[in-house]
């Protein structure tokens, strides 16, 4: 895309049924990244996050720290894929 930003600001921007690709290339987070509960696609329309075509992201959470409650991707939204 023309316009990059972070994958936390585009999670906050996305719209149902919207598409979030990732270009490749290591992503390193301290903290969890969360897809907040309301952030919905629909049934029919589902929110997307995927790879750039060809391309790899590795999200590395590696930075946080060691707790049972810390989670890498945190998915409280409905219908994503």
């Amino acid at each position: 895309q023309a316009d990059p930003t972070t994958l936390t600001s585009a999670i906050s921007r996305i719209t149902p049924g919207g598409t979030i690709l990732m270009r490749g290339g290591t992503y390193r987070f301290a903290q969890t990244v969360t897809i907040p509960q309301g952030n919905n696609g629909t049934s029919g329309d589902r929110t997307e996050l995927f790879a750039y075509p060809g391309e790899t992201p590795v999200l590395n959470f590696s930075a946080q720290a060691e707790d049972p409650a810390n989670r890498g991707l945190a998915v409280n939204g409905a219908y994503w894929h």
